[in-house]
């Protein structure tokens, strides 16, 4: 766990940052509305299809349809995303066929939909593994099931099945949701968010969440799933494992999403902002935003508005640092270019703070409160506004010389952005402008509930 000391004027602000998500990113998505499986790496057996039917299509034109026949056998549908990541979700929707049996010929239920953390250069370190405890350098996974009493076919509740170094041996440990549980429901559209957090190397700080129709159901902290950073997670996998299956029957899935970040969900009471759906990316990070005022919206006076792909300006930043930090009250502005600016108080007070020393060095007479705010001056704000410790340097080629390039190595050290170009992330982009979903993002990793 790192430690931000937040030192602004008179106030102490401390604030625990732990394993942070990096800048939040679609990793994959297929509402399979191309008609083929073509997104997919692997499609083992041809039980898996693409159905226009109306009545098994949860949005659009096209959902998948899996096909688990009587008698032997199985199949799966496979996405990978190496080297990986060290924490994701993953959203999806799903339909059982009205009269399914949840029963192999074994008596015990099916194997669902599986989250992965295969070795970073070998995608199928995880597979064949059935029966046998992950020590830490090999693999990691846990399944979303439906409970399976032994010999009952009924399709009951979601859970976890996990495989991880501490399970007691050998098959998988269960995680079964708290009462009054959500009953699935044969015939009738789900929708499930896994989240699964890796927690560091060796260490009890990872867990993993279940998400059934909007509602959090199964949470699990202090998890160590992994004791090497080559162990990542880069797999979701559509399993359906179910041989010896009593009657030939279906499950259909749509909106397939994988994210770093919570996705939000489609299901749901509505969301503080008209433009800001429930699906929405940053829906937790903006609603956590106006919770805390920190934002009231951006078509003042109704404010029904968040605007989330706008770009942030310089007015609007000083605006967020100081409702977010509580900054004091400070005199006149040092500026002479926001004079009737709606910010101009709060660029004074970010100004005293030492936050800021204005836009056209070495003068500083100016602020530019109506210029867009850069990746690189976001930094630059954010490590002066929580005092952050400096990096080591070298984390990205595309800052080198940079005026800012011991912000954004400290804005990346501090855990609160990995890169602009994922898996790689090997850049951070100084000059693309930030936009308001971003900038909720990144004060909430700083600033959030932990």
């Amino acid at each position: 766990m790192r430690r931000i000391t937040l030192l602004l004027a008179a106030t102490l602000v401390l604030t625990t940052l732990g394993m942070v998500p990096a800048a939040a990113e679609v990793v994959f998505e297929d509402g399979f509305e191309s008609g083929d499986l073509s997104a997919w790496d692997n499609v083992h057996t041809n039980r898996y299809a693409v159905t226009n039917n109306p009545a098994h299509v949860r949005s659009g034109g096209w959902a998948l349809e899996s096909t688990i026949p009587e008698g032997p056998g199985w199949g799966e549908i496979n996405k990978w995303f190496l080297p990986g990541y060290d924490e994701i979700y993953v959203r999806f929707d799903v339909m059982f066929e009205e009269g399914f049996q949840n029963l192999r010929g074994d008596n015990n239920g099916m194997h669902f939909a599986s989250v992965s953390g295969n070795h970073i250069d070998n995608r199928w370190s995880s597979h064949g593994k059935a029966g046998i405890v992950p020590n830490g350098y090999d693999f990691f996974t846990t399944t979303v099931d439906p409970e399976h009493p032994w010999g009952d076919p009924t399709l009951r509740p979601f859970m976890f099945y996990s495989y991880f170094p501490d399970m007691s041996c050998c098959y998988g440990n269960l995680f079964k949701q708290s009462e009054p549980k959500v009953d699935t429901v044969a015939g009738q559209w789900h929708e499930l968010i896994i989240h699964v957090d890796a927690g560091t190397p060796g260490q009890h700080d990872g867990g993993q969440s279940l998400w059934i129709d909007g509602q959090l159901q199964i949470e699990v902290t202090g998890m160590r799933w992994r004791d090497t950073t080559d162990l990542r997670l880069n797999e979701f996998a559509i399993v359906d494992y179910m041989p010896g299956s009593p009657q030939t029957q279906h499950i259909w899935f749509d909106n397939v999403l994988v994210t770093t970040e919570f996705p939000g969900t489609n299901v749901g009471p509505p969301t503080r902002f008209l433009d800001v759906p429930s699906s929405h990316l940053f829906l937790t990070e903006i609603e956590w935003l106006a919770a805390a005022d920190i934002t009231r919206g951006c078509n003042p006076p109704d404010n029904t508005l968040f605007c989330p792909s706008d770009t942030v300006t310089r007015g609007q930043m000083a605006a967020f640092l100081t409702r977010a930090l509580g900054l004091p009250p400070a005199g006149a502005s040092p500026f002479s270019d926001d004079d009737g600016s709606t910010f101009e108080n709060d660029i004074s007070r970010i100004a005293a703070a030492g936050i800021t020393a204005g836009c056209n060095p070495p003068l500083n007479s100016h602020y530019c409160p109506d210029r867009a705010v850069t990746r690189a001056q976001m930094a630059a704000f954010l490590v002066r506004a929580l005092s952050l410790p400096p990096g080591p340097g070298g984390t990205f080629t595309d800052d080198d010389g940079s005026v800012f390039e011991l912000d954004i190595e400290a804005l990346a050290e501090s855990g609160i952005t990995r890169g602009c170009n994922p898996p790689v992330n090997d850049r951070f982009c100084p000059d693309r402008a930030v936009s308001r979903g971003e900038m909720a993002a990144f004060l909430y990793r700083a600033l959030g509930p932990r």
